[in-house]
């Protein structure tokens, strides 16, 4: 009897594995097909501290950005977003040059998670969910890095090099290299 159920938790265990496998594979190659995509007409609607929202463009000429796709329930997006936090605090990056972008979740929600969380860096709210749409988001934190108004890198999932990449890629005069994390 304990021979089967041994051969039953294999297979399921190899099931799982595969599943795993193959959403990875899916979510790297829609990323590899979102390289180069053009987003230098893109407004987004940030959302100021007092609740207020207004238009901006996304892509400032000859400046590089950092979109980070997030959910307020995001167990992964909460701690991505510590670590980005402690880079900004350390004045390794700019806030300017950040972007985090919450899709078809509440305003309120959002502002009272931000304040909880003591995030100083810019948000965004994508309540119709127009820009995760557009960057075919399927999970967070998914993380996307634009030189010269183009996508040049897309990351998805909890980076484990997420402070490094941010550093290289924002403080170096050159586009990120190599392929998603």
């Amino acid at each position: 009897m304990s021979l089967v159920l041994n051969k039953i938790f294999n297979i399921i265990l190899v099931a799982i594995l595969v599943a795993v496998v193959v959403q990875r594979v899916s979510l790297w190659r829609k990323s590899s097909a979102q390289k180069g995509t053009s987003v230098e007409d893109l407004q987004v609607n940030i959302l100021n501290p007092d609740g207020s929202i207004h238009p901006e463009q996304l892509v400032v000429p000859n400046k590089k950005k950092v979109l980070i796709f997030w959910a307020t329930w995001c167990g992964p997006c909460r701690l991505e977003l510590a670590r980005v936090q402690k880079l900004i605090q350390n004045k390794e990056v700019s806030p300017k040059d950040i972007l985090v972008v919450s899709s078809y979740e509440e305003k309120d929600v959002i502002l009272k998670t931000a304040q909880k969380r003591e995030y100083t860096f810019p948000l965004a709210i994508d309540h119709e969910g127009i820009l995760a749409n557009k960057f075919d988001v399927v999970a967070t934190p998914m993380t996307i890095f634009i030189d010269q108004g183009q996508v040049v890198d897309v990351s998805t999932g909890i980076s484990l090099l997420i402070e490094r990449t941010l550093r290289h890629f924002l403080n170096e005069t050159s586009p990120v290299a190599g392929g998603s994390q």
